[in-house]
């Protein structure tokens, strides 16, 4: 397939952007991963292919995985694995094998965002569209209570109530359309600490609630650079917010990578990777 100039540009910018989400949880391209969104940019081969090639590549000569036991049932029994689908045993193998994966999704999604509801199902679909071909759980929300470096977050228990308030706040600042940028970023810290503080999904929370917020942006005039945030900045303002409610320091990062749409392109650190 011939893929012209604007094709070409608008799939850089996606692998761009699924590299740099990635970059946040601290996940490096592999040269595999590199040489897949080579193929997809010059229109080689599309992502379905690729992620077929890729998981069976994964899955090769892999025995079936143990059984899950013990108080977190999204492992393999005397573990810390999680339970996936490509048969990958050793958790530094898994990280990497699912980010080969997983970023040719993201760069699918951030190729064609969708339109942005605001409803937590669509925060589920983009989690299962990212990770559905590692995890039998994709899109599932979490059964289990979760904490992270010392950070709870919400109890499985507190899940319908806190649905409920993450969409109707949405819904009442009309998904942040018509803000002012700096109304917009605040606005953004907000709720961005609302649906993290969530954490609904055992593994891949981060990856999905940055495309969820990337479509409200985008969908309000503006964008999110991700490339320009550090990982400990991501990781130190986020846990703030989790912690303590305070989103001051969430809202400082957005102001260093939200523009509005109609500003030129910010170049992302080690970027185009092709």
């Amino acid at each position: 397939m011939v893929v012209n100039g604007k094709d070409r540009r608008e799939r850089l910018d996606a692998v761009s952007r699924a590299v740099a989400s990635a970059r946040l949880e601290g996940l490096e391209p592999s040269g595999k991963l590199v040489g897949d969104f080579r193929e997809w940019v010059d229109g080689e081969a599309s992502i379905e292919a690729l992620v077929e090639h890729r998981a069976a590549y994964w899955k090769a000569g892999r025995p079936a995985m143990g059984s899950v036991g013990g108080p977190d049932p999204y492992v393999v029994e005397g573990t810390c694995t999680l339970r996936n689908r490509l048969g990958v045993a050793d958790p530094a193998e898994l990280a990497v094998a699912e980010n080969d994966v997983v970023s040719l999704r993201a760069a699918q999604l951030y190729a064609r965002l969708p339109r942005a509801t605001g409803l937590i199902g669509q925060l589920r679909n983009i989690h299962r569209q990212l990770f559905r071909d590692v995890y039998d759980w994709a899109g599932e929300v979490r059964r289990i209570d979760i904490s992270k470096g010392g950070t709870m977050f919400h109890p499985v228990r507190m899940f319908p109530t806190a649905i409920t308030y993450c969409e109707q706040s949405l819904r009442d600042d009309n998904l942040l359309r018509g803000l002012p940028y700096e109304r917009f970023v605040l606005k953004l810290a907000t709720h961005y600490d609302q649906v993290n503080s969530l954490h609904l999904f055992r593994e891949g929370n981060g990856r999905s609630q940055r495309i969820f917020f990337d479509a409200i942006a985008h969908d309000a005039g503006y964008r999110i650079d991700w490339g320009q945030a550090g990982v400990r900045e991501n990781m130190e303002a986020s846990r703030a917010a989790t912690l303590t409610g305070d989103t001051s320091l969430l809202a400082a990062m957005f102001r260093t990578i939200v523009r509005p749409l109609s500003e030129p392109a910010v170049d992302e650190p080690g970027l185009p990777i092709l």
